[in-house]
């Protein structure tokens, strides 16, 4: 059994005739939100169903999209959308100001406009490289290696960590069969991540705004 119950935000945007991504920020207040949470939760326990079934309770949000008008195509009556994703943000924006490392390199540190010295990665038993960061500081890419390895050949390990998470992302996980990392790049209000596909040897260039909608599951 469910029970939905419209909240009273509603919003129009006029979007652009235009290939790029184009960002929308919701106008969504994050203690109205709660509160309409427990309002709604309270009206779900007054219900008979809800006071004789004490199974665990389930809430979710529904965000309802709906096209208002379109720009009229000269061929087809059909509207494309190749892409929706969403990005949870807690709180104001993090700006990213530096990525560092300490003298013995086995922390990564980042400083930001809320605070310094952020631990992204640490291991005693390692060694971190910065390879590149993209334009805004908030990917990374770093070569990890161990940092006691003798007479023998150092095996490194190339890492991608996106810092307002502090998350090293699986891109494997993903089934991006990616390699050696070498920089980023931007095309049309996206971050990619330029690489080699292991499987082909060839250069790979990866959405991170795909690769950030799949970490926000």
């Amino acid at each position: 059994m469910y029970r939905c119950l419209p909240y009273d935000k509603t919003l129009s945007v006029n979007l652009e005739d235009s290939f790029k991504a184009q960002q929308i920020k919701l106008p969504f207040d994050r203690k109205a939100l709660d509160d309409f949470k427990k309002n709604v939760l309270s009206k779900f326990e007054q219900l008979g169903y809800a006071k004789q079934n004490k199974s665990k309770r389930y809430f979710k949000f529904i965000l309802s999209l709906e096209i208002l008008d379109v720009y009229k195509g000269s061929k087809w009556d059909d509207t494309c959308i190749s892409e929706i994703s969403f990005v949870r943000k807690n709180g104001n924006e993090v700006k990213i100001d530096s990525i560092y490392t300490n003298d013995d390199e086995n922390t990564v540190f980042f400083d930001t406009n809320t605070g310094k010295g952020n631990v992204l990665v640490q291991d005693k038993q390692s060694v971190f490289q910065l390879v590149e960061n993209s334009a805004d500081k908030k990917w990374l890419i770093i070569i990890r290696m161990p940092s006691d390895v003798g007479d023998s050949r150092a095996e490194t390990e190339y890492q991608l960590w996106y810092l307002p998470l502090k998350k090293k992302i699986d891109l494997r996980a993903m089934g991006y069969n990616a390699g050696d990392m070498y920089d980023f790049s931007q095309e049309n209000g996206h971050t990619y991540l330029n690489c080699m596909d292991n499987s082909t040897m060839d250069d790979l260039k990866i959405d991170l705004s795909k690769v950030l909608s799949e970490v926000n599951k």
